[in-house]
């Protein structure tokens, strides 16, 4: 049995799920959700979440309480099982997973994941598993049309809201300045002929306001609020090239992009520190341009 931990918003909740379905896939045994998360009251500095998987077609098990209680083992035969190399349920941290898939265990996966190290050898399954489910609204349909007739459409992603309002969420992941998006659309309109970009973005005034104006072919996306975000993620989804921000949401619309000529420019500074970004060559796909 495969447990993973769901937890955070729709990109981080897609990237627990991917690592847990690639790692039933691999030890062919079921894979469990654990939903727990979402019925607890959230903490001060964390921003409510609700469950959002149920957008796509996903095989899973949600994980019951006797399932999880097997994790919480710290009996004396348990650690000694477990230092001779028995199979044994491992509780496993992010940080501490080099070895997960040594023998055949029952596992809890507790992290975010965030690279496709984790599920690469499974893109297919997981990529056909992340298809939507669900029909766009009426402006969502009009702009993917937009999309479609455009010479070369490009997505930006400005990702806002508790990255600025939140001086905790702030302070640990940063955001995207404007000198990133200008590089990044400059890098583009040197290598693409007619691109128009179509701007995503949790902000839609600030974007309006303070982004639009310094450039051109470009418009705002409007409406996908709340209840719809996710549509914002398929129509990113939908365009020839991505522009991303440090946000999962924009990392997983590009992974979903099936142009095979797709240009991918993420950010070099994902996190605020430059010890968060160390990692950065794990959490970016082979291919895809950091700036």
């Amino acid at each position: 049995m495969i447990i993973s931990k769901i937890q955070g918003g729709l990109g981080n909740q897609m990237f627990q799920y991917a690592i847990g379905r690639a790692y039933a896939e691999k030890l062919k045994t079921n894979l469990c959700l654990d939903l727990s998360f979402y019925s607890q009251p959230f903490e001060k500095n964390i921003t409510p979440r609700e469950f959002e998987l149920d957008l796509f077609n996903l095989k899973y098990i949600v994980a019951e309480e006797s399932d999880l209680s097997k994790f919480h083992n710290r009996s004396y035969w348990y650690r000694l099982k477990r230092k001779l190399g028995m199979n044994v349920p491992i509780h496993y941290r992010e940080g501490n997973d080099s070895n997960i898939l040594k023998g055949k265990k029952d596992i809890y996966l507790d992290g975010y994941w965030q690279s496709e190290s984790f599920f690469k050898d499974f893109s297919d399954i997981i990529n056909a598993d992340f298809q939507f489910k669900k029909e766009l609204n009426r402006k969502s349909e009009d702009i993917a049309a937009k999309i479609k007739s455009k010479g070369t459409s490009v997505s930006i992603h400005l990702r806002r809201g508790d990255y600025v309002s939140s001086t905790v969420t702030n302070a640990y992941h940063g955001v995207c300045d404007i000198e990133y998006y200008k590089k990044a659309v400059g890098y583009l309109k040197d290598r693409i002929s007619d691109p128009y970009f179509f701007v995503f973005s949790d902000d839609v005034d600030w974007a309006r306001a303070k982004f639009l104006p310094m450039f051109d072919n470009m418009e705002v996306v409007q409406g996908n609020e709340g209840d719809d975000s996710w549509q914002d993620m398929h129509l990113m989804s939908m365009c020839h090239h991505n522009i991303i921000a440090n946000s999962s949401f924009s990392w997983w619309a590009a992974w979903l992009n099936n142009n095979r000529d797709k240009v991918v420019i993420a950010p070099q500074n994902w996190f605020a520190t430059a010890e968060l970004n160390k990692d950065i060559h794990q959490r970016i796909p082979a291919g895809w341009i950091l700036y």
